[in-house]
């Protein structure tokens, strides 16, 4: 009896099981939790295919009214390895694309570049997110709405393509048309220095097992115009899929809950 609640014991102080890489292929599932003013939230992001140039995803949560959400996203194996910027905000409806930027986590180019000591970022801070919509974000929010009206940003480029192929609009205003809609993009960017601050470890469940992941803590204020933010990141220190495990950005924050992925094809 004594040997088992010494074992017992030892098992509750032990240390969480330790993991440092987590694989980006297909069927990688993350759950987070988003805290906001508004209401707390949890989203789920899958990968739902992975090809030499694109990384396919699957996005599903809720609007702030509690209506739901689901969107598509297509992202850059390149951008994954060098982009600056976070678009981590999907638009209802849409099959979205952004070049320069990731969804889930920073680039292994800024990653590298926080180990050396600080990097610049980039960040979508409006509408609903893995936790980087900033509350209260404004004009950021109403294009939103208006965007999952006319599906997303890659919705009104097809229709532009479209209308240019039948002769509706010509090449001019085809090109003035993307050249707007690319300006109405950064009007939700905000921008700052990400310098450094340590090391840390985040629980978070990896096949339904509670793991201790190993992060980078970055810390900056991000703006745009005269509007400005406080945020403090945590990425996965894994260059080939760097996470985002935490992140606040003003009022806001989420955490990574939870990460499911298939075991590696044979």
């Amino acid at each position: 009896m004594r040997n088992t609640l010494i074992a017992s014991a030892l098992l509750l102080l032990a240390p969480l099981a330790q993991a440092e890489s987590i694989p980006l292929r297909e069927g990688l599932t993350l759950v987070t939790a988003v805290t906001r003013p508004t209401g707390n939230i949890e989203t789920t992001l899958k990968v739902t295919a992975v090809t030499p140039r694109l990384v396919k995803l699957s996005f599903n949560g809720r609007n702030s009214d509690g209506s739901p959400l689901a969107a598509m996203r297509n992202l850059r194996v390149s951008d994954l390895k060098s982009a600056r910027a976070i678009r981590p905000n999907f638009v209802g409806g849409g099959t979205e694309f952004f070049e320069n930027a990731t969804a889930f986590g920073t680039s292994a180019q800024v990653l590298g570049e926080l180990k050396r000591g600080s990097s610049t970022l980039t960040v979508d801070v409006g509408g609903l997110s893995m936790g980087t919509g900033v509350a209260g974000g404004g004009l950021a929010r109403e294009l939103d709405g208006m965007l999952e009206g006319m599906g997303g940003f890659a919705g009104i480029s097809e229709a532009l393509k479209a209308a240019q192929a039948s002769g509706a609009i010509s090449d001019s205003e085809a090109a003035e048309g993307a050249g707007t809609m690319g300006d109405i993009g950064q009007l939700q960017m905000a921008q700052g220095k990400l310098t450094a601050a340590g090391k840390t470890t985040v629980a978070v469940t990896v096949n339904g097992k509670k793991v201790e992941l190993p992060g980078i803590v970055a810390k900056g204020r991000i703006s745009k115009g005269e509007e400005a933010y406080d945020s403090e990141w945590v990425f996965l220190d894994d260059a080939a899929n760097p996470l985002t495990l935490k992140s606040r950005i003003g009022t806001e924050s989420t955490q990574l809950l939870r990460i499911d992925y298939p075991a590696a094809a044979k």
